[in-house]
């Protein structure tokens, strides 16, 4: 196993570390900044470890079949924890879930139609600027409390929490590279059926 796929099984294994310290309570402010601080230096490794095993894999030719299979699980993985786990704590509604994590089952979906059809549908910028805004978004959420101990930045700004700005921008972007994905889904299998006719109307010639 390539050093590309050791990272990926390493952003996994960090998944239930990340969420046990994320959801521990503790009546002790000073055990509970700890844990804060915790969950969101493991979140942002694991973050990282996403970017850095992609370009290793790059740049050393070590693109596999089973990490095209099991990195963007693996991403999908932490942010939907991350998010739900917010929700649990009751740091951001629902709904925000709901549309970050049917936005990921939707785009998992068709691109296991699109590899039935031999198709990988590249990840577009934004899909990439969406990856960083969600990860910074979760970053803030989780740490934008007042037992964080955290001083060098306002809780809120105009009345609303810092980490919504960071929420709505992912939203947006979420949904945009989400129809953005869905529109080259379609464009490109079009252009599949259009070949595969010609070639069956040139072999019935």
């Amino acid at each position: 196993m390539n050093l590309s796929n050791r990272l990926t099984i390493f952003r996994i294994l960090t998944i239930p570390i990340f969420l046990f310290f994320l959801l521990t309570n503790s009546s002790n402010s000073i055990r509970q900044t700890q844990f804060i601080w915790a969950a969101t230096i493991i979140f942002l490794i694991s973050a990282i470890t996403d970017i850095v095993d992609g370009y290793i894999a790059r740049t050393k030719n070590e693109v596999t079949e089973w990490g095209k299979l099991i990195d963007p699980i693996a991403d999908k993985i932490l942010v939907s924890s991350a998010i739900i786990a917010l929700v649990e704590l009751g740091r951001i509604p629902s709904w925000v879930a709901i549309i970050i994590i049917f936005r990921e089952f939707l785009i998992s979906g068709l691109r296991a139609v699109a590899a039935t059809r031999n198709v990988i549908i590249s990840a577009s910028i934004l899909g990439k600027v969406k990856t960083v805004i969600q990860t910074i978004a979760i970053l803030i959420t989780i740490i934008n409390v007042s037992t964080s101990g955290i001083s060098f930045f306002p809780i809120s700004f105009l009345g609303i929490k810092l980490e919504w700005y960071f929420l709505i921008v992912a939203i947006l972007v979420t949904l945009a590279s989400g129809l953005d994905y869905v529109w080259r889904f379609g464009a490109t299998l079009a252009k599949l059926s259009v070949k595969e006719i010609s070639k069956n109307k040139y072999k019935n010639k």
